[in-house]
């Protein structure tokens, strides 16, 4: 099952963001307003020692980026994805949990 451990930082109303845990990959995701965009940044890695790979998307309301990390041979893969509802960014495995309003 996929645990999810989100924490809020809010450094300010312009940049919002939290951790996130898709099996055994860890991260923190977070977001910037540019113009009506959200730019995220999404930086995930399997362990401290190992090389994190960043991901960056802009999303309008209404647009959706999902992260995944494959599954064992037969099996599902875990993922969440990060959706921008109006002037939300929500995260969602099964339900969605709010990462950061504005």
């Amino acid at each position: 099952m996929l645990k999810q451990i989100i924490t809020l930082l809010a450094a300010c109303c312009l940049l919002q963001g939290g951790s996130v845990a898709i099996g055994a990959v860890m991260g923190s995701i977070y977001y910037t307003e540019e113009g009506s965009d959200y730019r995220v940044v999404a930086t995930l890695s399997t362990s401290s020692d190992s090389t994190p790979v960043r991901v960056i998307a802009r999303l309008r309301p209404g647009q959706i980026i999902t992260l995944s990390v494959p599954g064992l041979a037969g099996a599902q893969e875990q993922a969440v994805s990060l959706i921008r509802t109006g002037n939300r960014l929500m995260i969602s495995d099964a339900g969605a949990h709010s990462v950061a309003t504005n």
